[in-house]
C-alpha cells in the first residue's frame, strides 16, 4: 500500500529523572508534523502517525514512556 506525502518533520524531548542513585530518561515527548497534499488523506494519515508510534522499535525498546503529538497540514 502507498502513502503520498510532503514531509515529516519530528522534534523529540527527553525527560531525564533520579531513579536510585543513577540518572535515566523516564519520558520522551514526540511532536511530528506531517505535511500531506490533500484534506482527502488526512484521516489515514493520522491512523499510520498512530500506528508509527505503537510499533516504532526505539520507543518500544526505551524503559520511558513515550507521548506522541501529531499535527497534520495540508499543503504543495
Amino acid at each position: 500500500f502507498k502513502f503520498s506525502w510532503i514531509s515529516l518533520n519530528c522534534k523529540t524531548e527527553g525527560v531525564l529523572s533520579r531513579v536510585g542513585k543513577s540518572v535515566q530518561f523516564t519520558e520522551f515527548h514526540i511532536q511530528a508534523t506531517l505535511q500531506i497534499a490533500s484534506e482527502e488523506d488526512r484521516e489515514k494519515a493520522s491512523k499510520l502517525l498512530s500506528k508509527a508510534d505503537a510499533i516504532c522499535l526505539i520507543s518500544n525498546s526505551l524503559k520511558a514512556e513515550s507521548h506522541l503529538t501529531s499535527t497534520i497540514e495540508i499543503g504543495s
